[in-house]
């Protein structure tokens, strides 16, 4: 047979056995150490090298392809029956969380299981046997590791499932009913994976198997760890199709999930609700259910609604109630939910910081669960009941509880809203005669006791559940007695009844202030003061109209710095009441607004709708209800678009402005602030006059990338935030700088926080309608098209576009700036049908990577990123032709715009930029030594986010709208990053011009290397030990390269070829040696060396022969001396001998020598790296 060990080509040529064996045995040995922790690693690295090198195992070169195989199936063998000594004589057990864990025996279930993958059948079913004896013995630490074995083998061997069950099955069954409940979770949980073959090949036992879950369920206690698992399986099981012809769910098991509703756990929770959603799913099923079941089940997923804190089961709670309420009998819901339907628009006003009292909830727990003991004296204790909260319970943070607060009470009106649109039925076998009100007369009573009430709470979430059920199923006709009453609300200016404590203690306060400016005989109105105080009013006495009176008149100190104080402190306290008022009526207003638009009642004048949905947008700080209130948006734009006057035009105008309103996402012309911290500049610097220092902010409005200014601001911000918090500096310890954050921040004040609520509101209003509006957002509102499409396509002619015209024209920038912005939000919403349209805006978007201002190129970058997410072959085939060329441009702003979009491009694409990562990173690459400190810089982020990639390269296929140009190309960088890796594969360079010299075979794989470099415009060091070679190698790639541009430039003439001398700066003691070593290998017709040298009248003379040389050699002092000279000489090459000479950044010969401006930068030294890797 064919002798090949494995496949994975790692065997070394002169290896016979296994290399890995002798780890593998010391392993093995080390799995009955008596330290768990040594059990327990030495099964770690068992499973990973069974898993990665396992099918090697046992084998020898030497033996036959069947000899081969008997070998490496006895080894597993042997491995398998060590393991299976471990999971029998293990007994170590940690706890984490609520559940008891066995880490060594579950370590050695799942190297267990990478063996059994490898193992023959007959084999494996001899593990089953011994597996099956562990669970007959009286051990339960023995019954569980069995359990585990088994577990990991029906995950393992899809193959054998239907087999393994077979013999399987009865004893996994009875362990689900052991004594010891880790024993049944486990039982439990290895059925899971097996849950589809149970049902389809085992249809005989999935009732008794569903009826041994249910059994264990009603007799489990709550915090038992088995629950979790049995709860997943009956989950997982219920969940199959073709289970319901199966399994009949009576009504008395149903009730058993209410106790597993309100578990400790998040995952026995959404498996308990994953198990409602299925028994609620068809009609059928809740057709059949009492309403005393039905009213059951709807009490306990409404009140887990409102209590829940996790919001990954919100969506499971919300389909459960709809399950329930659209698949019940409409008798029995009217029967279930009529009594207890104004107890939950209760519920769901419940103030945030009230918790709900245990008799409006209803109990579904044993008698001491939800219970805490609290000690008392003696041995008495007291039993108190788990507060809830809307959002969670008392034990959950209270951040998290305000953070749900606004989600559980939309949920719940949502599904209010839902239920009315059942409960106003007529119902059933009832005859309405006018003496009978109709239920939807009833029901709107009650929702008018709540719009006649003063709480702002009350009347939200009214105007929340009438939005949603007028959004379902709007009821025809309109109760006019509703209608009317929410106008109303519109209309009327109420002071809250969440405000009454804060106020009437203002209104005290401000009497008491009256009260003594009188006393003091001030000056002042008294008349106008008197009557009942608004908060207006409060505001007016105690802002200007106290501090003249203070300020005008002479008081006694004392008494003048007490009326000051009292003054301020009522300020204060009138600001925040009317903050207070103003934030209760901004989300109020917009939700009964939002009724009114579902319900369609608009009345003739739109102020009061259009004004309240504005605001909310404008201000509402609660991302829920903005968003909400950007939908209902979306529904009046809709509504209006027929309506004369429209005032769509205006709408979206406004929220186009609105979006621009936040600096840190939407880019000014000219930032007038500086936002550097500890620097004296702000902005990008693009001078070259120092490579190693991050480039510092400044107002520059051209040259910069944007993208890389506010990755340096916000690592700054978070620096300075972590430097000079409590826990950033320890105990005792100042802070970095005197400046309050406040200060050094501007985002973080007020304003700064109301633009990105405002930017935050637009951009979710322009999704909102751009969505509603789908394919006839052309026809329905043009202003939006016009400022997203049409505006592109008539001032911007990509083959007339003239770079220099926009320079100094900052109105037309600005007016760019408002339409990029808009195109970018809305581009993900748009309806696929005119995405098409939007592509052809592709090429206008290219053009202004060239742009003057950076601000434009920058929003034209996240377009383009954007763009790409939406249809990325498409983006990418276009976009890389076109910016991969603007990379090697000579004006820097090309360069700019070209490495901020492929930037923005990789950051928005992550794992979709693959597939043409080749592409992207050899570009890259050569920019990642470019003059510019930004380009410089932006390119080395985006190649260190791709190289991390470059792994998966492999992995993909190419797209196959791939032009075939860059396909050609992907497979010539390709070759080039091959080359670079493994620079072995690089081909032979033969130098162009005749050297007096041989080239030893390290000397020629030096010169290959630096051709390749040459090649690709890319720089290097070579680090080749002293007395190797480096100075003939270096000789050669510059005779080589001149010889190479002088035949180009008389065959083309072009500029790019031009010829151009080259720089060699060496110490002192090594120029003469350089002319020698030039004068000795070549003929001065090819490289013509000129050594500049000597005191500064020399230096003056020589400079005038620069021109007859092609290669200056010169000293560092010199070239720093004379650094202005050299700096004005675009160099081929400039070579650095003993190159680390420059590693200090700050010394002047550093600085002058990064003002050098060269084509291609090479650093020869034999120690690059003196002291540490940042050196280089």
């Amino acid at each position: 047979g064919d002798p090949t060990p494995d496949n994975t080509g790692a065997w070394p040529a002169d290896t016979v056995d296994w290399p890995l064996e002798g780890f593998c045995d010391s392993l093995l040995a080390e799995i009955f150490s008596a330290r768990w922790e040594t059990r327990h690693g030495a099964a770690t690295a068992l499973r990973e090298l069974i898993r990665l090198h396992g099918c090697g195992a046992g084998r020898s070169t030497d033996l036959t392809a069947e000899q081969m195989e008997e070998s490496h199936q006895l080894f597993l063998e042997d491995v398998s029956l060590r393991l299976l000594c471990v999971l029998a004589l293990d007994r170590f057990g940690d706890f984490v969380s609520d559940q008891v864990v066995a880490p060594v025996r579950e370590t050695c279930a799942q190297t267990l299981g990478s063996i059994l993958n490898l193992m023959s059948k007959g084999r494996v079913e001899k593990v089953v046997g011994l597996l099956l004896q562990l669970l007959s013995t009286s051990d339960w630490e023995a019954r569980h590791g069995g359990l585990l074995g088994i577990k990991y083998l029906l995950a393992v061997r899809q193959d054998m499932v239907t087999g393994v069950l077979k013999e399987t099955l009865p004893a996994i069954l009875a362990g689900m009913g052991d004594s010891v409940d880790d024993v049944g979770a486990v039982a439990a949980s290895a059925l899971i994976p097996a849950a589809r073959t149970i049902v389809s090949d085992f249809p005989d036992q999935v009732t008794a198997i569903v009826t041994a879950v249910w059994d264990l369920l009603a007799s489990q206690d709550e915090l038992a760890s088995a629950c979790n698992s049995f709860m997943g399986l009956l989950a997982a099981i219920l969940s199959l199709p073709g289970t319901s012809q199966l399994v009949s769910v009576d009504e008395d098991v149903v009730a058993r999930l209410w106790l597993y509703l309100s578990h400790n756990t998040v995952s026995v929770r959404k498996a308990t609700l994953q198990t409602l959603t299925t028994l609620t799913a068809s009609r059928g099923r809740v057709e059949g259910w009492s309403p005393e079941l039905l009213t059951e089940a709807l009490r306990h997923v409404f009140q887990r609604a409102l209590v829940e804190p996790v919001v990954e089961t919100h969506l499971l709670v919300e389909q459960v109630w709809a399950n329930l309420v659209t698949n019940g009998r409409l008798d029995s819901l009217l029967v279930a939910v009529c009594p207890h339907v104004s107890c939950w628009m209760c519920l769901t006003m419940q103030p945030a910081k009230l918790h709900f009292e245990p008799s409006v909830l209803v109990q579904s727990r044993s008698e001491l669960q939800g219970r805490k003991l609290i000690a008392v004296e003696g041995d008495q204790t007291v039993a108190s009941e788990l507060k809830l909260y809307l959002g969670g319970s008392e034990t959950t943070p209270a951040a998290t509880r305000d953070q749900n607060v606004t989600r559980c009470r939309c949920m719940a009106a949502r599904m209010l809203g839902l239920l009315s649109c059942y409960i106003v039925k007529p119902a059933p076998g009832v005859l309405y005669t006018p003496e009978i009100e109709p239920p939807i007369e009833c029901y709107v009573k009650v929702l008018l006791v709540y719009l006649n009430s003063k709480s702002a709470i009350q009347r939200l979430v009214t105007g929340l559940v009438v939005a949603e059920w007028g959004k379902l199923s709007p009821p025809s006709p309109l109760p006019s007695s509703l209608t009317s009453r929410l106008l109303g609300c519109l209309s009327e200016n109420v002071y809250y009844d969440e405000i009454a404590l804060s106020f009437t203690r203002l209104l005290q306060d401000t009497r008491d202030f009256i009260a003594t400016l009188k006393h003091y005989k001030l000056p002042f109105d008294h008349e106008q003061y008197g009557k009942v105080l608004t908060l207006e009013q409060i505001q007016q006495l105690t802002g200007p109209v106290s501090a003249q009176l203070l300020a005008s008149n002479k008081l006694k100190p004392k008494v003048a710095e007490s009326l000051e104080e009292r003054r301020r402190a009522i300020q204060g306290a009138v600001s925040q009441t009317a903050s207070d008022q103003q934030l209760f009526t901004v989300s109020t207003q917009a939700a009964l607004v939002g009724a009114v638009l579902r319900l369609q009642c608009l009345p003739d004048k739109l102020s009061h709708i259009v004004k309240p949905l504005m605001e909310s947008v404008k201000r509402e700080k609660n991302e829920i209800l903005q968003s909400l209130s950007a939908t209902h948006l979306a529904c009046l734009v809709d509504l209006c678009v027929n309506r004369a006057p429209c005032p769509n035009s205006k709408i979206v105008t406004n929220l186009c402005i609105l979006l621009r309103s936040d600096p840190e996402f939407t880019p000014r012309i000219l930032d007038s602030e500086s936002s550097s911290v500890g620097s004296s500049d702000s902005g990008v610097e693009s001078s070259c006059s120092s490579r190693t220092t991050t480039p510092t902010l400044n107002n520059d409005k051209y040259s910069g990338v944007l993208t890389l200014q506010n990755q340096q601001k916000n690592a700054e911000r978070a620096v300075f935030k972590r430097a000079n918090s409590t826990g950033g500096r320890g105990p005792g310890r100042p802070p970095t700088t005197d400046i309050p954050l406040d200060e050094l921040f501007t985002a973080d004040d007020e304003a700064q926080r109301q633009a990105q609520v405002q930017r935050r509101g637009a951009a979710a209003a322009l999704t909102a309608i751009t969505s509603h509006l789908g394919a006839e957002l052309v026809q329905k509102l043009p202003r939006l098209w016009e400022i997203v499409f049409t505006n592109f396509q008539a001032t911007l002619d990509p083959a007339t576009f003239d770079v220099n015209s926009a320079v100094n024209n900052d109105s037309a920038a600005d007016d760019l700036l408002s339409s990029l912005q808009v195109l970018e939000v809305v581009s993900p919403s748009l309806h696929p049908s005119l995405l098409p349209q939007v592509m052809l805006l592709l090429p206008q978007l290219c053009v202004l990577l060239r742009h003057p201002y950076k601000a434009v190129r920058h929003l034209a970058c996240r377009c383009v990123a954007t763009l790409a997410t939406l249809d990325t072959p498409a983006v990418l085939s276009a976009l890389v032709p076109v910016v991969v060329p603007l990379l090697s441009a000579d004006t820097v702003t090309c360069r700019q715009g070209a490495v901020e979009c492929l930037a923005c491009v990789c950051e928005r694409l992550q794992l979709r930029i693959v597939p043409y990562i080749v592409l992207l990173i050899v570009p890259l690459l050569g920019r990642m030594s470019d003059q510019d400190t930004s380009v410089r810089l932006m390119a080395t982020h985006s190649f260190a986010a791709l190289i991390q990639l470059m792994p998966l390269d492999s992995a993909v296929t190419l797209p196959p709208s791939l032009p075939p140009a860059l396909t050609q190309q992907r497979d010539k960088d390709r070759r080039f990053l091959e080359q670079l890796f493994h620079p072995r594969t690089i081909p032979e360079y033969r130098v162009s011009v005749p050297i007096r010299a041989t080239l030893r075979s390290y000397q020629q794989a030096g010169v290959n290397w630096l051709a390749l470099l040459n090649r690709y415009k890319l720089h290097g060091i070579l680090c080749d030990d002293m007395g190797l070679g480096k100075t003939l190698q270096s000789i050669c790639i510059v005779a080589g390269d001149h010889h190479h541009r002088s035949v180009e430039y008389q065959k083309s003439g072009g500029v790019h070829c031009a010829p151009l001398p080259s720089l060699v700066v060496c110490p002192p003691t090594l120029t003469g040696h350089w002319v020698y070593e030039v004068d000795k290998f070549l003929s001065p017709e090819y490289l013509n060396p000129l050594h500049y040298a000597g005191p500064p009248v020399e230096r003056e003379k020589l400079r005038s022969r620069v021109g007859e040389h092609n290669l200056v050699v010169a000293s560092y002092d010199i070239v720093r001396k004379d650094i202005d000279f050299f700096s004005s000489i675009q160099w081929n090459y400039c070579i650095l001998d003993e190159g680390h000479v420059i590693k200090n950044g700050k010394t002047k010969s550093s600085k002058a020598i990064k003002q050098l401006v060269a084509a291609h930068r090479l650093i020869l030294s034999g120690t690059p790296i003196q002291n540490n890797v940042l050196e280089l």
